[in-house]
């Protein structure tokens, strides 16, 4: 899937038009006057409540944007960009052209020749994040002071990189270790598998990794830091709190505050796709995303709602801190 970068900066008239239209969904059928009949219908086939939070992009200049924006698709990402940081992300459920609508959910932009947000889109699991553009320019190969300056669409390695960054989830998607997936090269749907099952590969090796969880053992006493119940090392993975493939070398090698221990039970795979977190006062913070699951809401609820995790402490909390803005499902 693709991921657009949509620049933003939350001030002036795009702050009004963020409070009116991404944290006050549109109802569809005060605009039913305006809205093409078939678009109407997908909509609400989409969003059954009958709302959704919607987005545009104007034409720009000559047209520039207007190819960009064509080759948006449902299940494509979009990350919103503004004062240094990419703050909110989202999932494509439908791109539309209305100009009216547009007009009249956001006027006009004050260009010599004025236009509107007219190609349109509404987002799905719209969600919180806090991204500084440090990490995402060597991503894209932007040089040290390259910023977001216009609305761009990127594919292939680069989505790839955005989407492993900001924990944007593929459906269906495992999670390999170091964010290797690339779904281009996954086979067609319900095609049978017909090729050797063991095959060779070459990859980095975790040479600290027996020493790292020995020092989570002899650390956690055997517990599961979320769940906290007493379990077997063997039932407990060594589990990084912020992404190992994101910190620097002296922050793998910390390993008293870089690690937590996590069960296999679902606390360890829980944490590693966001669903869970830790808050700045150890308190396990817990995605409104579970609740789409009844039988993960219902573990999530027993184990874990209201927990405190005695594995919290001030000089781990700047890698939870991470683990809070890049991957915990901070729904809108």
């Amino acid at each position: 899937m693709r991921v657009a970068l949509q620049p933003a900066t939350l001030e002036g008239d795009v702050l009004q038009h963020y409070r009116d239209t991404i944290e006050k969904p549109v109802v569809f059928d005060d605009h039913a006057d305006v809205l093409d009949p078939a678009v109407l219908s997908n909509l609400h086939r989409l969003f059954p409540e009958g709302r959704a939070r919607m987005w545009g992009v104007t034409p720009g200049d000559g047209d520039a944007n207007v190819g960009k924006v064509a080759r948006l698709r449902a299940g494509d990402f979009v990350l919103f960009y503004g004062r240094g940081v990419l703050y909110l992300a989202g999932t494509v459920a439908l791109r539309w052209h209305n100009r009216a609508l547009a007009a009249r959910l956001w006027t006009y932009d004050r260009r010599p020749v004025p236009q509107t947000w007219e190609h349109m889109y509404a987002l799905t699991d719209v969600r919180q994040v806090q991204i500084p553009i440090d990490e995402v320019r060597p991503l894209l190969g932007w040089g040290p002071r390259a910023v977001v300056q216009g609305f761009n669409i990127y594919d292939g390695g680069k989505a790839a990189g955005l989407r492993e960054l900001c924990n944007l989830a593929l459906p269906d998607e495992g999670v390999l270790d170091e964010g290797t997936f690339e779904p281009d090269a996954l086979p067609p749907p319900h095609q049978p598998f017909d090729g050797p099952t063991d095959g060779a590969r070459e990859g980095a090796v975790r040479l600290e990794q027996q020493q790292f969880k020995r020092r989570l053992g002899e650390i956690g006493g055997g517990r599961c830091a979320l769940c906290d119940r007493p379990l077997p090392l063997s039932l407990l993975v060594a589990a990084h709190i912020k992404k190992r493939a994101k910190c620097s070398e002296e922050e793998r090698l910390d390993f008293d505050n870089v690690g937590m221990l996590a069960c296999v039970f679902g606390c360890d795979a829980l944490y590693e796709r966001g669903y869970v977190s830790v808050s700045p006062a150890g308190d396990i913070m817990i995605s409104a995303k579970v609740a789409e699951f009844t039988e993960v809401e219902a573990m999530v609820q027993e184990r874990l709602k209201g927990r405190r995790t005695s594995w919290w402490t001030p000089e781990r909390d700047r890698y939870y801190q991470w683990h809070r803005t890049h991957r915990f499902l901070r729904m809108l």
